[in-house]
């Protein structure tokens, strides 16, 4: 950590209008099935699974991932970032409850999603949530008279250190070309 952080950029007004909010697709990763990730100035080129491994789709409709944030958190010894992810799912039944939900309980995550303001040059296009201290589960919630008896989820990381991370390869069609390979072939 760089206590002695300086800033190396302005920071500029802009006229132009940015679009808001995520697409409606992400990629959660169990942070177990992580062989290797490749990262430099809060940008990770790659991301590697281990053998046989694969990460999960996640599709929204609505507001996709209404209520995920970033918040600083000041402490006592020393400044950090806390990361909300929150997505909803429809999904009933015995497997979902085991193979998701219960999953969710305990796990620790990594989740991409696609932001609607790609950034300059599409830079910004995928920004990744859970690769500094992984993502835990903060809240799940359940209402069958609510929600349209929808599960609401709700992952965070704490003590983070960069206030964003973003999953950019050497352009933005080599990257939704990365994204889809962490998905199982039938769900990009």
């Amino acid at each position: 950590m760089n206590c002695d952080a300086l800033l190396t950029a302005g920071i500029n007004p802009t006229c132009a209008a940015h679009p808001v909010g995520y697409e409606k697709r992400a990629c959660l990763i169990n942070k177990a099935d992580i062989e290797s990730i490749t990262i430099s100035d809060n940008v990770i080129s790659a991301i590697t699974l281990k053998s046989g491994k694969t990460g999960y789709l996640i599709k929204q409709q609505g507001k996709p991932f209404n209520g995920t944030k970033t918040s600083a958190v000041i402490g006592d010894y020393g400044n950090t970032f806390t990361k909300i992810a929150q997505f909803v799912s429809a999904e009933v039944g015995s497997a979902n409850a085991k193979g998701i939900y219960d999953a969710l309980l305990n796990g620790e995550f990594l989740l991409i999603v696609e932001n609607k303001d790609k950034g300059t040059s599409n830079q910004a296009a995928f920004e990744v949530i859970g690769s500094e201290t992984g993502l835990r589960i903060a809240t799940g919630e359940k209402d069958a008279y609510q929600q349209g008896n929808r599960w609401t989820f709700t992952l965070q990381e704490e003590n983070c250190l960069s206030s964003e991370i973003f999953f950019y390869s050497t352009s933005y069609a080599a990257t939704v070309t990365a994204f889809e390979a962490l998905l199982p072939s039938a769900s990009s």
